[in-house]
């Protein structure tokens, strides 16, 4: 039994290691863009780091094998332990740890390790797969400059900007609906954020000039857990536009819109399409004149 036991830590910190080694490794190496983003690298992740786990375990009690499974909470700090993807990465560490148990048939571990190939390759195509080359970067408005697409299947033409649910400072709920029909600048920032920070004050000079357009809004929508630090913030310093919060859905809004660092900012025009902007001398342009707007967000598609 305390043989058992010693195993079963062993293949959970195995498993962590192995998956932490996985996502610090890409980080280092800085080839694949946004790796942070695709789902089937944190699926590949899992499936290293259980079938490590299910091996130092191929003898271990079935009723003791689950345990292991607390490994998934590495995915937590690399945002990938979220509803319903979690879901998804524990029949992911099921799948593997059954294939490395004797007591599966081998024509039954075949079915399922196609089955899982087939779930993997089909996670893999449904997101892009971009390389960074020498001297890679990224200009204000998203054009990757130095990158080699390896494979992209999105629909380009698929750029409305989606209808979340966020919260106000006082916790009433707010959706983006609600502003449509109008021009709208969307910052998304946090109260942790230093760059964030420092561009406020050009942010406010900005929104100042636009004060009498009602067809022009402004929407600051802050990423903090600590919703109580945000509110303090906006209380002491009185911000200008509308403030939201992400109310804890900060993962699933940032993959939707394909970004994992901020600040970040969208331009959205008066029929619903966007187009990421950090430039924020371009603003005032863009804003003013509709018919640059439309074109800028359409050069995109």
């Amino acid at each position: 039994m305390i043989k058992e036991i010693f195993k079963i830590l062993l293949g959970i910190v195995v498993a962590i290691a192995a998956i932490v080694t996985v996502f610090l490794s890409l980080r280092y190496a800085k080839v694949i863009y946004e790796f942070s983003m695709l789902r089937w690298i944190a699926i590949l992740a899992c499936i290293l780091g259980f079938y490590l786990s299910g091996r130092i375990n191929k003898n271990t009690s079935l009723k003791l094998l689950p345990v292991v499974l607390v490994a998934l909470v590495v995915f937590k700090p690399f945002r990938y332990f979220y509803f319903p993807f979690i879901i998804v990465l524990l029949i992911f560490a099921i799948t593997t740890l059954l294939l490395t148990r004797h007591e599966i048939k081998n024509r039954n571990k075949k079915w399922l390790f196609l089955t899982m190939t087939g779930a993997l390759i089909c996670f893999m195509f449904s997101q892009p797969l971009i390389l960074q080359k020498e001297n890679f970067r990224k200009q204000f408005d998203g054009t990757l400059v130095n990158a080699s697409i390896v494979w992209d299947f999105a629909k380009k033409a698929e750029s409305e900007f989606p209808s979340f649910t966020l919260v106000d400072p006082q916790n009433n709920t707010i959706s983006l609906s609600n502003f449509r029909d109008k021009t709208l600048f969307v910052n998304f920032w946090a109260t942790w954020c230093a760059p964030c920070l420092r561009e406020k004050p050009t942010l406010d000079q900005i929104k100042d000039k636009y004060t009498r357009r009602d067809d022009v809004v402004f929407i600051d929508i802050s990423i903090d857990h600590d919703v109580q630090k945000w509110r303090s913030y906006i209380d002491k310093n009185n911000p200008k536009g509308f403030q939201l919060n992400t109310n804890g859905n900060e993962i699933q809004i940032m993959r939707k819109l394909g970004f994992s660092g901020i600040p970040f900012h969208v331009l959205v025009n008066s029929e619903g399409l966007y187009k990421q902007n950090d430039s924020l001398q371009m603003v005032e342009e863009l804003l003013t004149d509709t018919e640059k707007l439309k074109s800028f967000i359409s050069d995109y598609q």
